[in-house]
């Protein structure tokens, strides 16, 4: 079985994981300052309670894009393993 894969899309989504997961706690260590320098400035509490919300949704985008691309054995890799066997004649495209 002949395997076509896309491997600069394989290793442009794991480099995107692995950074949107550092941005995410990097924000999320932002929030952690704000929050804790002055709890009584109301505008540094509203500035940590919106780095809340972006780090939590950055870290799921992180972990989403990580465990699907980043980690091996990747689905596709499964496949291939799978399928090894089959005549030459079929084609797998990832």
């Amino acid at each position: 079985m002949k395997i076509i894969k896309n491997d600069k899309l394989i290793k442009r989504n794991s480099r995107i994981g692995q950074w949107t997961t550092a941005g995410a706690l990097l924000i999320l260590g932002f929030g952690m300052y704000f929050s804790i320098s002055d709890p009584t400035d109301p505008q540094r509490v509203a500035y940590s309670l919106l780095a809340l919300v972006v780090g939590f949704i950055l870290t799921q985008v992180g972990l989403y894009m990580g465990n699907r691309w980043g980690r091996s054995p990747r689905p596709d890799e499964q496949l291939d393993a799978g399928l090894k066997g089959l005549p030459g004649e079929f084609i797998m495209y990832h």
